[in-house]
């Protein structure tokens, strides 16, 4: 099922803190516009992240072409609530003294869940957008940088909380259907992301594990970002061997080499070791979770920006099934 990502409508990219989720959720969008789809990318909370990636500036709630078919969007609740109220009580100046209101404005910071409600609420409404006559999707795929592990599960939960505690009225009837967009397979897939190391790997398993037991959303797979492959294939290894054995010619290599030979070979020791970790942590991905790992390798500089989307969309684009067949 995770090879077939670009078939859904809705992909929440989640994980620990600090995994990636971002490039990740960057890679899909740039993939899925490359091939053929138009796409949105959405990211939630006050920080741009996905902007200057992409040297743009997302304001919140404001619709901001990245590039041909790839737009971004940044939801702020309060703006999201204020637009909510609107339609539902068609006077704007009504909805703004509300929320000007002093005890509105205390009871919305201490209300929990209601951002998290209204936010995937918003998400709702975009997928359900059309444009011309056919009313064909605004957006074919909408790509959600999610919130990190802890958050990110009790924001997926929070309809199903809601649709437990409101009986009636047209909360429960927005909140049912955003329920079901999150629960309906063939639009919404869970998106999990973790790094070769011990505590992205558990958290990514809490998720696969919530998912299925808690909040019945569909997992798509897994993104094992950063993963490491030995320097040398099996071609080459052998090559390698002989070279590190041959003693005149790593002598050679002391002197011919800027530093000498030992930063390569602290090199070559380093890779080994994380492709080691990578291998190890794949197979308990394997183990824990199951179903379809996508493998992202490290990027060998460390800043984020276009260039690096475009290697990582590339290397999703190879594993991801071709929405065609």
């Amino acid at each position: 099922m995770a090879k077939q990502l670009f078939r859904r409508r809705l992909l929440l990219v989640t994980g620990k803190g600090g995994v990636g989720k971002t490039t990740i959720a960057a890679g899909l969008a740039v993939a899925a516009r490359d091939r053929g789809l138009n796409v949105l990318l959405v990211q939630l909370g006050k920080i741009d992240n996905i902007g200057p990636i992409f040297g743009k500036r997302i304001p919140p709630y404001k619709f901001v072409e990245l590039e041909h078919r790839l737009t971004a969007f940044s939801i702020e609740p309060y703006l999201a609530l204020h637009e909510y109220l609107v339609n539902q009580v068609k006077v704007q100046f009504v909805v703004d003294m509300f929320l000007e209101n002093r005890v509105i404005q205390y009871l919305t910071q201490a209300a929990p869940g209601w951002r998290e409600l209204i936010t995937v609420g918003k998400i709702w409404q975009i997928q359900n957008q059309t444009l011309g006559y056919r009313k064909r999707p605004r957006f074919d795929l909408i790509v959600v940088d999610a919130p990190a592990t802890g958050h990110g599960i009790s924001f997926l939960r929070v309809p199903a909380i809601i649709l437990n505690t409101i009986r009636f009225g047209p909360i429960r009837r927005h909140t049912l259907e955003v329920q079901k967009l999150l629960l309906d397979p063939d639009r919404t897939l869970l998106v999990g992301v973790a790094l070769p190391e011990e505590m992205p790997v558990n958290e990514v398993a809490e998720i696969h594990k919530a998912a299925r037991s808690m909040l019945h959303i569909p997992y798509g797979g897994t993104v094992l970002n950063a993963f490491t492959t030995p320097a040398a294939d099996r071609e080459t290894a052998p090559l390698l061997r002989k070279l590190l054995a041959d003693k005149k010619a790593m002598a050679l290599v002391d002197k011919t080499v800027p530093g000498g030979a030992k930063p390569l070979l602290d090199a070559l020791d380093t890779r080994g070791a994380r492709a080691a970790l990578s291998e190890r942590y794949l197979a308990e991905i394997a183990a824990r979770i199951g179903g379809d790992v996508f493998l992202v390798p490290m990027l060998p500089q460390a800043r984020l920006d276009r260039e690096s989307i475009a290697k990582v969309a590339r290397v999703l684009d190879d594993q991801v099934e071709d929405i065609s067949q």
